[in-house]
């Protein structure tokens, strides 16, 4: 592989020789001097910290994606989720969070056979209980 070409061998005996490039992505939550040796950190040519989101910044996500997929959320409800799911129990934001809250509560919505946009409270209500149980 380091040849830039893997050798593939099929069950008949044949083989054949196919054009390969890897570009490794690792995603953890060790410090890079745990994760290896310095030769071995020398290999990963490239390494990148994403740190978490401040709490503006994970508002302007979750409002982002509520955009995207053309839902009416108010800063109340946002409010209320950033309250009972990060100050009152210490949770650090994620930048994955929204997607995964809101899409969860969507799915909910559609499984149920209701429109998200057929009862204010009942959305809201959804969203909430969501919210609660993945953060």
């Amino acid at each position: 592989m380091e040849r830039g070409v893997d050798y593939q061998s099929f069950r008949s005996g044949g083989k054949m020789t196919a054009p390969f490039e890897a570009f490794m992505i690792f995603s953890m939550t060790l410090q890079p001097n745990q994760l290896g040796d310095e030769a071995f950190l020398r290999r990963i040519q490239y390494k990148m910290l994403l740190r978490n989101p401040s709490e503006d910044e994970y508002v302007s996500i979750f409002e982002s994606y509520c955009r995207s997929r053309k839902l009416c959320v108010s800063d109340r409800l946002i409010g209320a989720i950033l309250h009972k799911n990060y100050r009152v129990r210490g949770k650090q934001f994620r930048r994955c969070h929204p997607r995964d809250v809101l899409s969860h509560a969507i799915d909910l919505i559609n499984f149920e056979r209701l429109r998200s946009n057929s009862r204010k409270s009942f959305w809201t209500g959804r969203l909430k209980a969501v919210s609660s149980k993945m953060l």
